[in-house]
C-alpha cells in the first residue's frame, strides 16, 4: 500500500498526523473503518433528533394557541350570552315605564311583576329600581327557594 500521495494533499496538522498514522499502520484498520461511520451516524442522528425536537415543539405551541383562543371565544360568547339577559330585562322594564304599562311609583305592583321576572328568568338574582320620588325596590334570590324584598319608601 501506498500512501505517499495524500502527504501531498494540504490537511489540517491533526489530519496530517492521522494520514500518517495510516499510513505507517498504527491504527488498526477496525478504527479506520467504524470511526467515520460511527461519528456520521451519531451526526445524522443528532440532527434527526434536534429538528424532530423543534418541530414537536412548533407543533405543540400551535396547538396550545389554537387551544387559547376556542377558549377564550368561547368564555366571550358565554359571558355576553350571560350579561344579555340583565340588559334586556333592564331594557324591557324601562320599556314599559316610559310606555305607561308598569307604574314606577306603584312598589307593590313593581314587587309582584319583579316577582314574576325572576321566575321567567332563572339566571337573574336580582331586580331593582329606584325611582323619582326616592323609593326602592329590590327582589332579590339568593338561592332558588328564596327571596329576599328589600324596599325603602322616602315619604
Amino acid at each position: 500500500m501506498n500512501f505517499g500521495s495524500l502527504q501531498q494533499v494540504s490537511f489540517p496538522g491533526y489530519l496530517k498526523r492521522l494520514a500518517r498514522r495510516i499510513a505507517t499502520h498504527k491504527l488498526p484498520l477496525n478504527y479506520v473503518i467504524t470511526v467515520p461511520f460511527v461519528l456520521q451516524v451519531g451526526i445524522v442522528v443528532g440532527l434527526v433528533g434536534y429538528l424532530s425536537y423543534r418541530s414537536g415543539s412548533d407543533a405543540v405551541e400551535s396547538l396550545v394557541d389554537r387551544l387559547l383562543d376556542n377558549k377564550a371565544n368561547q368564555v366571550q360568547q358565554d359571558l355576553d350570552h350571560y350579561l344579555s339577559i340583565p340588559k334586556i330585562t333592564t331594557q324591557n322594564n324601562a320599556f314599559l315605564i316610559r310606555k305607561g304599562h308598569l307604574n314606577s311609583l306603584d312598589l307593590d305592583e313593581l314587587e309582584s311583576f319583579f316577582i314574576e321576572q325572576l321566575k321567567l328568568f332563572p339566571k337573574l338574582s336580582t331586580l331593582a329600581l329606584s325611582n323619582e320620588a326616592g323609593d326602592f325596590l329590590a327582589v332579590e334570590r339568593p338561592d332558588p327557594n328564596a327571596l329576599i324584598i328589600r324596599r325603602l319608601q322616602a315619604a
